[in-house]
């Protein structure tokens, strides 16, 4: 703490091993709110009080479903209630605001925790009288741009805008012909492979069912659609695996080729570009990096 001009400065509460966040000042002033956890690799945390004046903190609550990390807030209104995040940021619904009545002068809580509202956001305000909050939300956008290639390769032309929808997409791959383009999109709930030719607007979905696909590559032979399908976020699961599907191009069911763990990142197939060649398949096997080819 120090004075408004940063004269007399003094040190209020330190720690080698915890990390402190989220300040909010009490509303009479004599307190300060913080968030204490244990860095990034720990679930939860605590919210305590300490006295500007030093001494022992005060603690509010600890619950291992306190939302703790860089950009939280932590609010103490004028009649005495924190509040605070409880749950999962990244679920879809929401997170809970929480709240518990804290002495603004002992810092020491002097009621039970009780939830007053679900948010799609992060709150990082509130009004004079606690009633209502000022949320911050933010949404994430990825479009797929084609450019063409001029002097032998050697220039791009200015690349143009070549999905339009308000979801993160990402290209995977070329039809051998050149006239269209493989991408995975969210713009339905969950990613799926879509298909775009080049002169349309729209997208053609390739895939069906609750799983979530992505990187569609076409065999050599063009007989194929290759992908990675894994249980979708939004089925309720967490996925432990995700499996090497194929697709045919004529249209009918996906059949497996094989299954690998989720956290598998060396495991990973690519198919050439052109239709002569073949798909390339790696994974580790013992302590070796294998590549096959079909």
């Amino acid at each position: 703490m120090t004075g408004a001009d940063g004269e007399n400065p003094k040190k209020i509460l330190a720690s080698e091993k915890e990390v402190y966040s989220a300040l909010a000042w009490s509303p009479a002033g004599g307190r300060l709110a913080y968030v204490k956890s244990q860095g990034k690799s720990e679930a939860g945390g605590s919210i305590e009080t300490v006295s500007l004046e030093g001494g022992p903190p005060s603690v509010v609550l600890s619950n291992p479903s306190l939302v703790v990390g860089q950009g939280v807030t932590l609010l103490w209104v004028r009649d005495g209630r924190v509040m605070f995040l409880m749950g999962n940021p990244m679920a879809q619904n929401g997170v809970n605001v929480s709240e518990i009545n804290v002495d603004p002068l002992t810092g020491k809580p002097t009621g039970e925790l009780s939830k007053s509202a679900i948010l799609e956001g992060t709150p990082f305000s509130a009004s004079a009288d606690g009633t209502r909050l000022v949320v911050g939300k933010g949404h994430a956008r990825d479009d797929v741009y084609v450019g063409e290639l001029k002097e032998n390769g050697a220039r791009l032309e200015v690349p143009k805008r070549f999905t339009v929808s308000e979801s993160v997409d990402y290209p995977s791959a070329w039809t051998h012909d050149s006239k269209a383009i493989f991408f995975d999109s969210d713009r339905m709930g969950r990613r799926q492979i879509f298909k775009q030719q080049l002169d349309q607007e729209s997208a053609q979905p390739l895939t069906q069912g609750t799983d979530a696909q992505e990187q569609a590559m076409l065999s050599p032979n063009g007989a194929w659609i290759l992908c990675w399908s894994s249980v979708s976020p939004s089925g309720g699961s967490v996925a432990t695996t995700h499996n090497l599907m194929r697709i045919p191009t004529s249209g009918g069911s996906a059949e497996k080729i094989l299954e690998a763990a989720s956290d598998d990142s060396a495991t990973d197939f690519r198919c050439p570009s052109g239709t002569s060649g073949s798909c390339v398949l790696n994974g580790w096997e013992q302590g070796q990096l294998i590549f096959y080819s079909s």
